[in-house]
């Protein structure tokens, strides 16, 4: 079926399906066929603000868009996950599922974002920082932030339900009190929370890369609805090992324009407030509004 499907999309992707059929290869076999499914998201192209800025980083970052579209696209497929995580639910599986799509969360990762975070909220105020972790997966890094942050509260979110059962089966016991899990499609954060600020950081570890390869206006409904949830001063958080940072940092203006976001008067701060800064194989973009 899958040879027969691609028929019209060229030599190439017939070998490499043929390939997967041969070697019995299911994961090749549901990446494959996520290409050939239409688009998931279409419905959200229509809400996405700045669309000919976003057309416009398209334009000028043709090489990077036309390889976030290429054959990785299944990245933006929710079918495509749903068939990575649905297979650790077992208790066994779960026990042993630290599986970090982006790079581990490492000391130095986690200090970066205490700086920034410090650097904000370091104003003396009493109340529990809320923060948003979004398209958690089975990540580790949001009960790794509830451990460096004791102020703060972590609720984690993913469309998959599969990944939030195990992410939260497996967060250690000393920060249970304070990490929570909600599955939540973070191109859909309103509906899962409404229009009110919630939030004091919302951050993402590789989903936005994961997004991109749907498309910008995909990766931008995402930037664009964590932004709505931010509280007067709050900090959008991007952890990222795209290379290319200048054209990270664009498609973030581009998404922002308009949302709010000002210059922080840092040195280091972009025309509209993101600004990026390296950490090993990882960049770690903010957005303060």
């Amino acid at each position: 079926q899958v040879l027969a499907r691609t028929s019209c999309t060229g030599r190439p992707l017939r070998t490499m399906a043929a390939r997967a059929i041969w070697n019995r290869n299911s994961i090749a076999l549901r990446r494959w066929s996520a290409l050939l499914r239409p688009a998931p998201h279409a419905a959200l192209v229509g809400s996405v603000r700045n669309q000919e800025l976003l057309r416009q980083w398209g334009s000028r970052w043709q090489a990077v868009s036309a390889e976030l579209r290429g054959p990785a696209v299944f990245f933006a497929d929710p079918c495509y996950w749903e068939a990575e995580f649905a297979p650790l639910l077992s208790e066994q599986e779960a026990a042993s599922a630290a599986r970090e799509w982006v790079g581990q969360p490492s000391h130095e990762m986690l200090e970066s974002i205490r700086e920034l975070v410090d650097s904000r909220f370091s104003n003396g105020t009493c109340r529990r920082l809320q923060v948003l972790h979004a398209g958690c997966g089975i990540s580790a890094l949001g009960p790794l932030i509830a451990a460096s942050f004791p102020t703060a509260d972590v609720l984690n979110v993913d469309a998959n339900a599969s990944a939030v059962s195990v992410g939260s089966r497996r967060c250690p016991s000393d920060v249970a009190d304070r990490c929570s899990w909600k599955v939540a499609d973070a191109l859909r954060l309103a509906e899962a929370f409404g229009d009110a600020p919630l939030f004091d950081v919302v951050i993402d570890k590789g989903l936005v890369d994961s997004l991109l390869h749907g498309g910008a206006f995909v990766a931008a409904a995402y930037v664009q609805g964590a932004a709505s949830l931010l509280r007067p001063g709050g900090l959008l958080v991007s952890v990222s090992d795209e290379t290319l940072r200048a054209s990270r940092s664009e498609f973030l203006r581009a998404a922002l324009q308009g949302c709010g976001f000002g210059a922080g008067g840092d040195g280091t701060c972009l025309d509209d407030g993101v600004r990026s800064t390296a950490r090993g194989d990882l960049s770690i973009y903010v957005a303060q509004n």
